[in-house]
């Protein structure tokens, strides 16, 4: 999770070993394009460039989400707050996840287009978004993990950042 949060923080494509790492991580691959065939180096190389640019055509998006992550979390931490205030918050960021997944399905096939896409081949390059996994924990988070989400810091992890794996003959 530490590799996610930094690759957001520091516009940076994720660089995997292998696709498996990701496994553990369930819910925060919002795209993916399979492909059968290996990209040669050359065009892993053009690929991990088209990544950057989307790391940063993406960083708008952080705004937003912190915004209703923060305020979810304040909700969460008053002590006045209700459940219907609480679930209002947290279908905020739904709403958001949703939006930003469309956004980056739509971004993904339009910007990877010259690698053929095979639904039984292995991932090629992947959108990762933590907002989803966020919504999901929220709620559970004790008082101080919660107070961390008011540090406009935490902004910095919610872009939608893209991972790609090594060719094998990089590896």
């Amino acid at each position: 999770m530490d590799s996610i949060v930094l690759s957001c923080a520091y516009s940076a494509p994720l660089l995997l070993s292998r696709w498996s790492i990701l496994e553990h991580a369930e819910g925060i691959v919002t795209w993916q394009l399979r492909s059968k065939t290996e990209l040669p180096e050359d065009e892993f190389i053009r690929h991990l460039r088209i990544a950057s640019y989307a790391i940063i055509d993406f960083y708008d998006l952080a705004r937003d989400a912190f915004e209703a992550v923060s305020a979810c979390a304040k909700v969460l931490l008053s002590s006045k707050a209700d459940s219907k205030a609480a679930k209002s918050s947290l279908e905020r960021i739904d709403r958001l996840r949703c939006e930003r997944a469309k956004r980056a399905r739509e971004d993904g096939e339009k910007r990877f287009w010259r690698i053929e896409s095979s639904s039984a081949g292995r991932v090629a390059v992947a959108y990762l978004d933590l907002l989803g996994l966020l919504s999901e924990k929220l709620p559970k988070m004790d008082a101080e993990s919660l107070r961390l989400f008011s540090d406009e810091a935490c902004g910095l992890a919610l872009p939608i950042t893209a991972a790609l794996c090594l060719p094998a003959s990089l590896a």
